[in-house]
């Protein structure tokens, strides 16, 4: 490497007397202190600095200045040879690639307690040969393998499948308690919201209840939380209907003739008579959907004497 200097080069003239010693073979026979010196000093700066791989220049660069710390016994040799350990424990994580694994003996004595009580810096000087280019092995490697993380990162995936309770889905939660409030009985189709009860699981409300208006408890307000309808529900949901009419004879029949011509099964039901002539009917039915309750309710309209039906709420 010395014999390749330029001897053109300004760096090299002014070293001139160290370069012209050391391109004689025989000096590098017996090598004392003061030669390592000379060698580390004055020489290793100027090899290599026509290498175009910037990671095998810093090695090299690095390698020199842990050989000085070393001879000079100073603070820093502690911190470059911890620096160089981290080194080899890296490429040794990257053993599979071939280049690595060549290496692999000498990358394991760095590891040990014998490599750095030889006290050798000719030991450091064949680490800095060997493993000048592994640096930029080892981290071609990673960038190909986060390149090609990243390519199969953007691939589609496949949706995930998300777990249903009761046909709910609990933004953030799963496994979790879910039972519908009887103050307005939801059923799919509805716009519902969720509120976080205190052992109870998540109540779920239609958002035109009048329970479901964060404001009207300012102080828990925290505990309302995003629920949906899955593509899983179960075929039917008990929901209320109150149907205000005008007492007649055949009103019952006619009410449970709707009611079956709709397929919606009765699970409740209560009747009161007015002294003025008044007949209220509160029930419990059983739908499948918001679509199928809109029937039984536009139906029910249809009926002789039936004044008003709703949904109770609140």
């Amino acid at each position: 490497q010395v014999l390749a200097l330029n001897q053109d080069l300004t760096a090299v003239r002014l070293r001139r007397r160290w370069v012209e010693k050391y391109r004689d073979a025989a000096a590098f026979r017996h090598i004392g202190e003061e030669d390592q010196t000379e060698l580390t000093r004055q020489i290793a700066p100027l090899v290599g600095t026509e290498d175009a791989d910037e990671f095998a220049k810093r090695f090299d660069n690095f390698m020199y200045g842990l050989m000085l710390a070393h001879m000079e016994r100073t603070p820093a040799f502690r911190r470059g040879k911890k620096q160089l350990r981290g080194i080899a424990a890296l490429l040794e994580g990257r053993a599979a690639i071939p280049q690595v694994r060549e290496k692999l003996p000498l990358i394991q004595e760095i590891g040990t307690a014998a490599f750095w009580e030889a006290e050798d810096v000719l030991l450091l000087e064949r680490v800095r040969e060997e493993l000048r280019h592994m640096n930029r092995v080892a981290v071609a490697k990673a960038a190909q393998e986060a390149a090609e993380k990243a390519a199969q990162e953007a691939k589609p995936q496949p949706p995930r499948k998300v777990k249903s309770e009761k046909g709910i889905i609990v933004e953030g939660l799963s496994n979790c308690l879910v039972k519908f409030s009887k103050c307005c009985s939801p059923v799919p189709g509805d716009e519902i919201t969720g509120f976080i009860t205190r052992g109870y699981g998540v109540s779920v409300h239609r958002k035109d209840c009048p329970n479901a208006d964060p404001e009207r408890n300012p102080s828990e307000q925290g505990r309302w939380i995003k629920v949906t309808w899955s593509d899983d529900c179960y075929d039917s949901y008990n929901t209320s209907l109150e149907v205000i009419c005008k007492d007649r004879p055949n009103l019952l029949v006619d009410i449970s003739t709707v009611l079956s011509a709709c397929k919606a099964s009765v699970t409740g039901l209560n009747i009161h008579t007015t002294a003025d002539g008044f007949a209220l009917f509160h029930m419990v039915i059983a739908v499948s959907d918001a679509k199928q309750l809109q029937q039984i309710i536009r139906k029910l309209h249809n009926i002789s004497s039936v004044m008003k039906v709703n949904r109770p709420a609140g």
